[in-house]
Parts: structure tokens; C-alpha cells; sequence
């Protein structure tokens, strides 16, 4: 009997990374496992069991609910306490997500919400529904085609019926539901099902077509009902609000139901018109309850996902700890640098401000773990970016008060106007950054949303600790006379520079700056960017265990970089192929490349054939002399339109360019261990190449006898008279149904009714269920069988068992694969079921046993997702430039600050995007340059992008501190001279140098220490950081002059007292 267990690992030990409390719920988890398997090892029902077990620990109901059941079996009593006990300790230990299986769960549950209006009983005629009750019991949920009506699961058949008690619902029939309560209801297998209306005007549905209006939930939230009892307050957005009331007021003292993931939670009469907002409610546990509003909450996807994912990864815990590790040591230099700096530079003052800056992390942090936010890598790099740009404020408030004491000021007047005069300059400053941080967190891909979010709070947080912190101890030192001046040092001062005069050196700089990094960029092409803006693939391998060899990023770059090389290679000899036609074959010719043997001819065109349509499926073969390849040419193709398209595979871009994607492929460990031999053996291999079967060549070639292979299997396939799979047409499948299966074998495939049956014999060697499994879902995402055929729902069953594996999973020598597709049963058309579903799904299932399979998965990412992507980046930048040109405009006035500062950022991204050019020649172990500063070959991505927006976020802050002092200097004078732009300039050169200084400081500190997936990052914000103190003030400022009478002009040009 199948039944349900807790998502634990069986018989495992501890391992060196598990922590105590991971210990514990796992110790949990197998007791409560094997709790539950002595209770099932009798004939208690497992819906009966899990029905109670998921009852609200303390209530009233689960009391009732042990009592029936206990009575029920007496002789079961003691395990049933004891498999209660044990789930109610593994439950108050487990975390939320204990890993991908939970994860799993709760994205198939999509949180999608509708409304259903359900079917009314009919007392006039009794034999209305017998249809539908019929089809409930003999092909499940799945609806006839035409069919205006489909049954649905109840999630807690007692809150649904509003049942006092658990004895209730044992007496409860569909009859008495139909009689009293007017809805049509029946069980199967032990659980409850209504009948609701599916036609579009019988509800409040997601359009899944796109033409309809378009509705979401709006918000979920935990409330109370009008009886005090927990429930689920929801509200619609305003189309769904009309959309509902329409509903709703066509359709009164009809019963209407509340569905999520096509699941029945509560119904209720229709009483009047309902607007945006409605309750669910229900005697829900607190668990279910959060599982409620954290679906919802998601539910922003129009239908639900696949079951199976299309890449599931797992981060081992000791990767995680290596990234928090870097993370955190990033993060305590950064922190020990700045504040170590602050205080021998500004003494006292330096103090106060590392105080403020604790604080500002610390602000950070809560803020973190009031939202409930997961702190990622990116967001760790957002706080410890905060601590750079916190200085920033408390820089321009010292340097204000160094000016206040130079004119001889008191303490008093020194503190005050240092914190007045800074204030305006710092708001400037906070508010643009801030926007950028919007723009990230809106529009950034989900890795680097963190980093929007983490330094946004910081930026709040650092107003609040530098404007409001600081200035109250400040306040209070003074007060109570624990300081009786303010001392600091003075490193450069007010120099006296022309900084407007250098224009004529500092323009023609940038500009060769510019040309020579963009011209390198354009020379590299569309490898400057990355899968994410390209499209390509992504394969995980899983290699051998060597103690003896270490597998590192360097050693798998190599071995890449080689056999990229070598397809480029082969890749222009098909410029010099030959083609002929074959004389005993219609369509058929022979391909030769010189001296290439013939796999390699096929591993190079077979892809690149197929998708210009040269070829049918399958249509190239290595000759049986193996005197080169055999194609089989659509209709329409001859041999001259062939031998073009051979050819052009050869030029430069086409299969050399693959190669050279294939040589700059990006590698990372996806899971690690501490065991030496199983250290850095799984690794994800990405490259914007996407001819996926190259790939995958090219990856076997690559590892060779280090990749874990599956081995092939050998079987006898038993199918029905015309040797095809056998249609599964009743709830049970055995020897009546399906008469190769041997006598004494029953198993139950309700789920499975109307799809197909493939039963394979003699399995050598005997496999696990779990393994077929696997192979089956790995086969449906290899390239040969990703477009063929579609996802659907698949499970082994055990036929004939022939011992144990070595983790004590039986092993089978025959085995029973059940197979269903949705959308296309066999009693909905015989003929197309068989073509499309039975001998597609044989197909697959053969190739997953024949072949050897040495890949764990292949995914490609569309271009159509990669061309969203640049829409967005490009998008960020224009809307964060848009903004910034506003923004300035209002604050000063003229709309020319707003285009000279953005100007200025132009500068700055032009200048980082010419460095990431400019990375892809030097970067690698293999140029000296590249491996002595740690420079990789970086590409763009969203996290790129996010740095190019942290960058126009910081250099804005340092053109507007410039751009405030000339607003100050200028005074009441009627335009901008370039005695007041270098005047400007030199009085803030020290804390534009300060600040530059302190932020470098932190971002090296990340660079070197954080870790590889955030050095690209760091990388451009390290530039960004230099050209944007160089650009504030060589090219912000002396743009100002292009428009420099604003107003009357003055009857002479003088200076303003800067008081």
C-alpha cells in the first residue's frame, strides 16, 4: 500500500557540515518515518492517517479524529499515538524549506486564485449528475471533452461542509450533501470532490489566452472573521474587483467557491454584489494558514508550474559556507579598514562616525529580519558597500566643520552649521542613489534584487545614523564639556588649481579612453555578453571520484578551451566539404570533410543542418563504410542548396564560432563536499553557444573517462499485439487489463487512466524505480527529446524484484512504466493518442535504457528570454538617466545640471563597459595581467548592469556635491564662471579624494576577498568609482559653461562669500 512519509533522509549519517539542529530534525524526521511505516504496515488507510495527522496539533478536531480512529483499531492505538507523537516533534523542529523537495511543493503550488460558481442540485431530476459522478470514479478529475462542469479536490472536507465533528463527516453521504446543502459532492479513495461550473461566465478565472481582462490578487494576509476564528483576508485589484461584482450580482443565492491551485477551500451563498475584498475562512491550523497566504502571495502566475523542474540545483552547505565565509571577511576588513581610517583622520569626529556606521549595519540587518528577506551574496554585498558609502555623509558634515573652524567659530556654531550646510547636499545626494536602488530591485534579475534592497535600507539607515546619530552625541560631548574642540587632520587642503583650464587635456583623454576600450569591445562582438542577454546553454556533469585528482575551475577552463579549439578548427575545414548525391536513395547524400572522421562530421552539422530545415530528424548518419555522413535532405533541397549550407558552416560564424563560445565557457562547482573524493565533482558548465548537441560533444570529449556514465541497459519490451504500449483503461492495473504482467501482480494507477503502459523485462542489470525514474526525467531534457516531447506525468512501478542496491532500495528485473498526458487521452481520439502519446513516450522510454547517458542535464535558455533581458537592462539605465536629468533639473533649477551630470554618468558607464571589454583580452590564468589582479573574463549580465546602475547612483553623488558648492559660491551672481567652477572644485577636492578613498577601500576589500561571483561586480564599481571622482570634475562642471548666463548677467564677475 502506498503511502505518505516525511521528507527525510533514510538510515543516513552525520556528516561534518550538518549543524546540530539540522542533527535533530533530521533524527525527527526518521523516527516520525519509522512511526508511520509500523502504523501502515496494518490495513489503516493512509488518507485516514494523514487526514488526522495534519489537524491542528491542540485542537478539538484532531482529539475527536485520534478517538474515531482509535476505536475504529483498537489494536493500533499504541502506534498510532506513537506516529503522532513523532510528527508533531519532527514538525516543531523542521524548518520551512529543508530542502528541493519542499521547495518543490510549494512552487506546484502557484497560489493561483479563482472563483466557481458550483453545480446546483436538481431535485426534479435525480439522475442529472450520475454522468459525472461515474466519471469521477473511473477516469478521476480529468474532464470530457465539452464537458461544462469538472470535479474538484476539497481541501478539509469539515471546514468545507461546516461539520462540529469528525463523526459527522464518517456519516456523511453524497446523497445527504445534495439533499441538505444543495451542492454536488462524492468521494473517491477516501477523499471529497465538488462539481463546479468551468465555463468562463460561471466564475472568476485567470485568462489564459492573453485576450481577456486581466485581474491579479492584489494582497493575503492573516485576519479574523466575523467569529473570531483565523482566516485569509484577500483583495483584488480593481479590474478583478469589477470583474467579481459582475459575477456576483448575476448570480445570487447560488453557491460560490473559493479555489487556489484548483483546490476547494470554502463556498458560501451569494447574498448580494461582493466588490475587491473576501475572506477564507475555515478551522485552518497555523500551518495551513501560512502555506495559504505565502502561496497566494506568489500567485502571480496565470497557471501552475511542471511538476519537475526544468534544473534543479542544490548549493551543498559547505559552498554556502565558503560564500558566507568570503562574505564575512569581506565584510570585517571593509568594516575594520574604514573605521581604522576614519579615526586617524578625524580623530573624535572619526569615532562618532564608526559608532553611526555600526549602527547603520545594524539598522540594516533588522530592517532584513523585520521583512523576513533571505540575505544572498548580493545582499551582502549591498550592506558592505553601504559601510563605504556611509562615510560619504559624515565626510561632507566634517569637512564642513573643518571650514567652520578655520573662520574661528565656537564649538557650538562649528557643530551646528558643519550639520546645516551638509544637510541639503546630503539629501541630494541620498535621494538619487536611492532611485537607482528602485530601479535595481524593480528591474534586476532576482540575483541581484538584494543588493537593490540591501543598500536602499542602507542609504534610509545612513540618513538617519549621520544627520540624526552623530549630531546628537555630538550635542552632548559639548554639553557636558567632553570635548572642547574639534581636531582633525589636513592632508591636501583648498588647492588652487585651474581644473577648468585642463579641460582641453582631460576631454581628448576621455574621449581616446572611450574609443580604445569601446573599440575593443566591438571587436569581441556579442561574446562581450552573457547567456543571460544572449541565450545558450547550460549542462551539469557529475565526474568520477579521484581522490588523486583535483578538479579545479582552471583544469575544467582548459580542458574547455582545448576542445573548443578544436571544433573551431574542424569547423573551417567544412568550408572545403564535399557533397554527393547517393544513386540508390531518393534525397540521400554523402557529406566528406577531408581527414575528419565521420563522428565528428555528424557531431558538427547534425544541429546546425536541422535547424535551417536542410534535413529531416534524424536525418544524418555516419555512412555504413564510414566514409563520412549520410543526409536525408527535406523536400525542395538539392545538392547544390546543401553544399551552400555546408559551407557556410565553415565560415567564421558559424561552427568556429561555436567553438570559441565553447573555449570562453563559464564553469562553477554546483555542490561540494568534505570527503576528498567527492570534493568539486558536480559542475555547472554555461556558454552562450546554442547548437546543444556540439555541446554536449564537446563536454564528453572534454572529460572523457572522468564523467560518471550511466551505463546502458539491457530489456525485452512487452506491448500489446501490434507491439506498441498498451492503453491503461481501468483504475487497476493487472493481468486482466495489461497480459504480460504476471499473475499475482496489482497496482493501483487511477492517476493514470487514459494514458499509456510499457512493461520491460529482463532488465540487466536490475534497477531501482527511483533510478528508471531519473533516467526517464533526465532523457526528456536531453537535446534530442526537448522539443519532441512534452512534459508529462510519468512513474515506475516495481514488477518483479531481485534483490537489493547497496542502499537497500530493491531492485527490479521487470518494471511497469505508466505514463498520462493531460491534454490528449486514449478514449479521446485512439489514433492520435497512439501516435503522439504511446509511441513518442516508447521512444523516449527506449532511448533512456539504450543510451549511455553521461550528461545530468542540458538546458537551453531561449533568445527570446535573453532579448527581455536587454529590454530591461536598457531600460534601467535610460529610465535611472531620465530620472537623475529630472531630478537635478527641479533641485537647481536649470535643466542644464540635469543633462551635464547625466553627461558625466555617460562618461562613467562608457568607461566601465570599455573595462569589461578590455577584460575578456587580459583575463584569465593564462595572461600574466589577468591572473596577477585576479581579472577574469567578465561578460555582461544583470549583475553587470547592476554595478553600471551603482555606479551612476555613487558618481552622481560626488557631481552634486560639486554642483552644490558652485550653486553656493555662485551666490546671487547671475551666471557660472570658470573662477567659480575651480573655486567649487578645489574646496571640495579633499572630500571627493576621502570619500573616493574610503569606498575603494571597501571594494578591493570585496574584490579580493568576497568571492568569484560578485568579482565582476566589484570590478566595474572599482572603475566606476575612479572615473566617477575623475568625471565630476573634469567633465560635469566644465559642461555648466555651455549655458552659462542664467538670468541677468552681473555688472562684474566676483566671487560670493561662501559663509
Amino acid at each position: 500500500m502506498l503511502h505518505e512519509q516525511a521528507s527525510a533522509p533514510a538510515e543516513t549519517q552525520p556528516t561534518s557540515d550538518e549543524t546540530p539542529l539540522r542533527i535533530r530534525v533530521r533524527d525527527a524526521a526518521e523516527a516520525y518515518a519509522d512511526a508511520v511505516d509500523a502504523v501502515m504496515e496494518t490495513n489503516l488507510p493512509p488518507q485516514r492517517f494523514q487526514y488526522v495527522r495534519d489537524l491542528a496539533r491542540d485542537s478539538d478536531q484532531r482529539a475527536e479524529a485520534v478517538a474515531l480512529l482509535k476505536k475504529e483499531y483498537p489494536a493500533l492505538a499504541q502506534k498510532i499515538d506513537a506516529a503522532l507523537a513523532a510528527y508533531d516533534r519532527w514538525r516543531g523542529k523542521a524548518v520551512y524549506l529543508e530542502g528541493p523537495a519542499d521547495l518543490r511543493r510549494l512552487l506546484r503550488g502557484a497560489g493561483v486564485l479563482e472563483f466557481r460558481i458550483l453545480a446546483e442540485a436538481d431535485p426534479q431530476n435525480a439522475a442529472r449528475y450520475a454522468r459525472y459522478r461515474e466519471q469521477l470514479q473511473t477516469r478521476g478529475t480529468l474532464p470530457e471533452p465539452g464537458a461544462t462542469m469538472a470535479w474538484f479536490k476539497i481541501d478539509n472536507p469539515m471546514n468545507f461542509f461546516n461539520l462540529r465533528s469528525v463523526s459527522e463527516l464518517q456519516s456523511l453521504t453524497p446523497e445527504m450533501i445534495e439533499r441538505t446543502r444543495g451542492m454536488i459532492a462524492d468521494q473517491r479513495d477516501g477523499e471529497w470532490y465538488i462539481l463546479a461550473k468551468t465555463r468562463p461566465e460561471d466564475g472568476l478565472l485567470h485568462d489564459r489566452t492573453g485576450q481577456g481582462p486581466q485581474w491579479k490578487l492584489k494582497s493575503a494576509r492573516i485576519d479574523r472573521d466575523d467569529q473570531g476564528r483565523r482566516c485569509v483576508s484577500f483583495l483584488l485589484d480593481p479590474v478583478g474587483g469589477r470583474l467579481f461584482r459582475d459575477l456576483t450580482s448575476k448570480n445570487i443565492n447560488k453557491q460560490l467557491c473559493i479555489f487556489i491551485d484548483d483546490v476547494a477551500y470554502s463556498s458560501a451563498n451569494i447574498l448580494t454584489a461582493i466588490g475587491a475584498a473576501g475572506q477564507i475562512t475555515g478551522d485552518f491550523s497555523a500551518e495551513k494558514l501560512n502555506y495559504l497566504v505565502q502561496t497566494m502571495q506568489a500567485g502571480v502566475l496565470p497557471a501552475r508550474l511542471k511538476d519537475t523542474p526544468l534544473s534543479e540545483r542544490t548549493i551543498g552547505s559547505s559552498l554556502g559556507e565558503q560564500n558566507l565565509r568570503s562574505a564575512l571577511y569581506a565584510g570585517i576588513a571593509g568594516i575594520i579598514a574604514v573605521a581604522a581610517g576614519m579615526i586617524i583622520y578625524y580623530g573624535v569626529s572619526g569615532a562618532i562616525a564608526d559608532v553611526a556606521l555600526l549602527m547603520n549595519v545594524l539598522l540594516v540587518l533588522a530592517a532584513m529580519a523585520m521583512l523576513d528577506a533571505r540575505m544572498t551574496l548580493a545582499g551582502i554585498a549591498g550592506v558592505i558597500l553601504t559601510i563605504g558609502m556611509t562615510v560619504d555623509a559624515n565626510v561632507l558634515i566634517f569637512e564642513r566643520m573643518r571650514e567652520e573652524k578655520e573662520r574661528g567659530a565656537s564649538l557650538r556654531m562649528i557643530i551646528k552649521n558643519g550639520y546645516d550646510k551638509a544637510f541639503s547636499t546630503i539629501i541630494d545626494a541620498n535621494i538619487t542613489t536611492l532611485l537607482i536602488c528602485v530601479i535595481i530591485y524593480k528591474i534586476g534579475s532576482e540575483e541581484i534584487k538584494g543588493f537593490g534592497l540591501t543598500l536602499g535600507w542602507g542609504i534610509v539607515t545612513s540618513l538617519f545614523t549621520a544627520l540624526f546619530v552623530t549630531r546628537t552625541i555630538f550635542l552632548l560631548l559639548a554639553k557636558y564639556k567632553l570635548i572642547k574642540s574639534i581636531g582633525m587632520l589636513k592632508l591636501i587642503g583648498v588647492p588652487k588649481v585651474d581644473w577648468y583650464g585642463k579641460r582641453k587635456f582631460f576631454i581628448p583623454l576621455s574621449a581616446l579612453l572611450m574609443i580604445i576600450g569601446l573599440g575593443l569591445l566591438i571587436d569581441r562582438g556579442r561574446d562581450t555578453l552573457d547567456v543571460e542577454f544572449l541565450g545558450g546553454i547550460n549542462a551539469e556533469v557529475e565526474l568520477v571520484k579521484n581522490p588523486g585528482r583535483e578538479y579545479t575551475d582552471p583544469v575544467i577552463r582548459d580542458r574547455l578551451s582545448e576542445v573548443g579549439q578544436r571544433i573551431a578548427e574542424d569547423g573551417r575545414k567544412l568550408a572545403e566539404a564535399t557533397v554527393e548525391p547517393l544513386p540508390d536513395r531518393e534525397r540521400a547524400f554523402r557529406i566528406r570533410v577531408g581527414d575528419l572522421p565521420a563522428t565528428r562530421i555528424e557531431a558538427l552539422l547534425a544541429e546546425a543542418l536541422r535547424d535551417q530545415e536542410m534535413i529531416v530528424r534524424d536525418g544524418l548518419s555516419i555512412a555504413p563504410d564510414g566514409q563520412g555522413v549520410i543526409a536525408i535532405v527535406e523536400e525542395g533541397v538539392d545538392r547544390e542548396r546543401l553544399t551552400q549550407a555546408v559551407h557556410a558552416l565553415g565560415s567564421d560564424d558559424g561552427i568556429p564560432k561555436v567553438g570559441r563560445e565553447i573555449t570562453h565557457a563559464n564553469v562553477s562547482v554546483i555542490i561540494e563536499s568534505d570527503d576528498p573524493a567527492d570534493r568539486n565533482r558536480f559542475w555547472s558548465i554555461t556558454t552562450t553557444a546554442t547548437n546543444k548537441q556540439l555541446v554536449q560533444y564537446a563536454l564528453v570529449q572534454a572529460f572523457g573517462g572522468d564523467l560518471v556514465i550511466q551505463p546502458r541497459v539491457a530489456y525485452v519490451f512487452r506491448g500489446g499485439p501490434d507491439g506498441r504500449p498498451f492503453p491503461i483503461t481501468a483504475r487497476r492495473l493487472d493481468r486482466s487489463v495489461i497480459p504480460v504482467l504476471p499473475e499475482q501482480f496489482s497496482v493501483e494507477a487511477t492517476d493514470f487512466v487514459g494514458g499509456a503502459a510499457m512493461v520491460f523485462d529482463d532488465l540487466d542489470p536490475p534497477q531501482t524505480t527511483a533510478a528508471l525514474q531519473q533516467r526517464l526525467e533526465a532523457m526528456r531534457l536531453q537535446p534530442d527529446f526537448q522539443d519532441l516531447v512534452p512534459y508529462r506525468r510519468v512513474q515506475v512501478f516495481g514488477v518483479r524484484p531481485t534483490g537489493q542496491s547497496r542502499d537497500g532500495e530493491p531492485l527490479y528485473s521487470s518494471v511497469l512504466v505508466a505514463v498520462v498526458d493531460d491534454q490528449l487521452r486514449y478514449e479521446d481520439s485512439e489514433e492520435t493518442w497512439r501516435a503522439e502519446v504511446a509511441d513518442k513516450e516508447l521512444l523516449l522510454a527506449s532511448a533512456a535504457l539504450d543510451q549511455e547517458q553521461a550528461l545530468r542535464s542540458v538546458t537551453q535558455f531561449k533568445p527570446q528570454i535573453a532579448a527581455q533581458a536587454q529590454t530591461r537592462a536598457i531600460i534601467a539605465l535610460v529610465l535611472s538617466w531620465a530620472m537623475i536629468i529630472a531630478y537635478l533639473w527641479i533641485r537647481f533649477g536649470r535643466p542644464m545640471y540635469g543633462v551635464a551630470g547625466v553627461a558625466a554618468l555617460v562618461h562613467d558607464v562608457l568607461i566601465a563597459l570599455a573595462f569589461v571589454g578590455i577584460s575578456g583580452w587580459i583575463g584569465g590564468i593564462e595572461h600574466p595581467i589577468g591572473n596577477a589582479l585576479l581579472i577574469h573574463d567578465f561578460k555582461i549580465d544583470m549583475t553587470i548592469v547592476a554595478a553600471f546602475l551603482t555606479i551612476i547612483g555613487y558618481s552622481i553623488n560626488d557631481t552634486i556635491v560639486v554642483f552644490d558648492r558652485i550653486r553656493e559660491t555662485r551666490g546671487r551672481l547671475g551666471r557660472v564662471t570658470p573662477e567659480i567652477i575651480n573655486t567649487s572644485i578645489n574646496q571640495t577636492l579633499a572630500r571627493t579624494l576621502l570619500t573616493s578613498a574610503t569606498t575603494l577601500l571597501v571594494l578591493l576589500t570585496m574584490y579580493i576577498f568576497g568571492g568569484e561571483s560578485i568579482r565582476g561586480f566589484n570590478y566595474c564599481m572599482i572603475i566606476g568609482v575612479l572615473t566617477g571622482t575623475y568625471s565630476s570634475i573634469a567633465v560635469a562642471s566644465p559642461l555648466l559653461m555651455i549655458r552659462a548666463t542664467e538670468g541677468k548677467p552681473a555688472a562684474r564677475s566676483r566671487l560670493a562669500t561662501a559663509s
